[in-house]
């Protein structure tokens, strides 16, 4: 059940159109450059950002967050794909993994993870920027939550695969990146992955990354690591 429950909740800036029954938690602005939202009831639209005037968009509870999502990223992807440097396009590719995963489409689930794979061989070698944990930290997490422990293992020794922890006290890249697969392998483990056959893999290429970036580990993390390599 929402927090707010209105009579009638518009569609929004992006083209979504809310059944009579959705309900929000709070607002958003549509002014990109100010994008404020808030967690608080709106009793009438439309209803303009305090900040800077813009109109403002519902922001929907689930299961109406999950479709006004999809279709504010394929939005975003046609009416500006200049934005985001190649975000939006793995934000999107992340929505289908989760909408297949939660249709129990797996054919669909099986294709997405090896374009997932193709595009990301493409974007590490072409994007020193690019982080991989903007896709696979995703995929992990939706695997897990969906209950599919083969394909996190797979998800999480590809990502691993193209991991580095070269240079992390000054490249954010690597960094972050390390710091979302331990995240990530520890979630698996305590989910139940870590009775998983490939248990000793993905902890092997956790423990690999977590040698170089120990150090920049933040304290939960290295505390996970110790107890990891103790297991």
């Amino acid at each position: 059940m929402g927090l707010f429950k209105q009579k009638a909740l518009p569609t929004t800036s992006y083209g979504y159109s809310p059944p009579p029954n959705a309900t929000a938690r709070g607002w958003v602005c549509t002014n990109y450059d100010c994008a404020r939202g808030e967690p608080e009831p709106v009793r009438r639209w439309p209803r303009p950002c305090p900040d800077c005037g813009s109109p403002t968009d519902p922001q929907f509870n689930q299961p109406w967050a999950h479709d006004a999502e999809g279709v504010e990223l394929q939005w975003i992807l046609r009416e500006h794909p200049e934005r985001g440097g190649g975000f939006y396009e793995d934000q999107w590719q992340v929505w289908q993994f989760k909408d297949a995963l939660l249709r129990g489409d797996r054919a669909r689930v099986a294709e997405l993870r090896n374009a997932a794979r193709a595009r990301a061989v493409s974007r590490h070698e072409q994007d020193v920027w690019w982080i991989p944990g903007d896709v696979f930290f995703h995929y992990v997490w939706n695997a897990l939550d969906a209950g599919d422990l083969d394909g996190a293992a797979d998800d999480l020794i590809f990502w691993m695969s193209l991991s580095s922890s070269d240079d992390v006290e000054n490249n954010n890249t690597n960094r972050t990146n390390c710091r979302q697969v331990v995240d990530m392998t520890t979630r698996f483990l305590a989910a139940g992955g870590a009775a998983h056959p490939r248990s000793p893999e993905v902890k092997q290429g956790c423990l690999r990354l977590a040698e170089g970036a120990f150090p920049v580990l933040l304290n939960e993390q290295q505390v996970a690591i110790r107890q990891m390599a103790r297991s």
